[in-house]
């Protein structure tokens, strides 16, 4: 099992700065900054989103700009685009990700996000009770899909 997209995984991370992408003719320095840039359609907030050097400054952009009004019901395929340009264009990540056979992707953190990975605070401050439970891993699933897809395997079920 892949539980974290850090270290020998961190390729897997919407904060890999090494596998940026085009869009139609639009650069992307990561798959964050895409996704971050997708939350709105404030077209200043956009540039100033995908102006940010790093992934991280992409994300704290991407916190604060308006958010489109269909957010919550296009931010799966947002990603899953996101997913899609980051690998299709970068083989050699393509490769890595080919590479991981069957092994379950857990996209696990420490910052309470259980939509698109899996906490592992253990709720020591009782601030975050949902960290206590599986998170469902979005992203995980989505990068795995992608993965069988590639191989040539059927896919799973989000």
């Amino acid at each position: 099992m892949i539980g974290e997209f850090e270290g020998q995984h961190g390729w897997a991370s919407n904060f890999y700065m090494k596998a940026p992408f085009y869009v139609q003719s639009q650069f992307f320095k990561s798959s964050e900054h895409y996704f971050a840039a997708s939350k709105t359609e404030d077209i200043e907030w956009c540039k100033k989103i995908l102006d940010e050097s790093t992934a991280a400054g992409a994300k704290k952009q991407g916190q604060k700009c308006p958010i489109r009004p269909n957010w919550p019901h296009v931010r799966i395929p947002v990603m899953a685009d996101a997913l899609w340009y980051k690998f299709v264009q970068n083989t050699y990540i393509q490769q890595k990700l080919i590479d991981t056979g069957t092994q379950e992707m857990v996209e696990g953190n420490w910052w309470h996000d259980n939509f698109w990975g899996d906490c592992h605070c253990n709720n020591k401050s009782g601030k975050h009770p949902e960290c206590l439970k599986p998170g469902l891993n979005k992203l995980g699933l989505l990068t795995m899909n992608l993965r069988y897809y590639f191989q040539g395997v059927q896919m799973i079920s989000l």
